[in-house]
């Protein structure tokens, strides 16, 4: 039992981390909008995702990790194509880079 605690902490500390790094190293206010606004989604989806496969009768709960690696795959993708772009964007504009938010 301890172990399967300490696996959860352990876990929810790396995402948490994993989560704040990212838009804390943002290089502008509106990659950081974007970011924050993502992590709210992923971490919402992953939540969703958690009570169902918790809830569902198992044979039918694994059916659930179906659509978890199609949007998890899309969705970083999505995410990575969309940041490259903003900081283009940014970049290219010469204003609000580096701007602390």
């Amino acid at each position: 039992m301890f172990w399967g605690i300490a696996g959860s902490v352990i876990g929810l500390m790396g995402a948490i981390i994993g989560t704040c790094i990212p838009i804390a190293r943002s290089e502008s206010r509106r990659e950081k909008i974007f970011l924050v606004r993502c992590a709210m989604v992923m971490w919402i989806l992953i939540a969703v995702f958690l009570v169902a496969l918790f809830t569902i009768p198992y044979p039918y709960s694994q059916l659930v990790w179906i659509p978890v690696g199609a949007w998890m795959t899309m969705g970083i993708r999505y995410i990575n194509n969309r940041q490259v772009e903003i900081r283009g964007e940014v970049v290219n504009d010469g204003c609000d880079l580096k701007s602390n938010v």
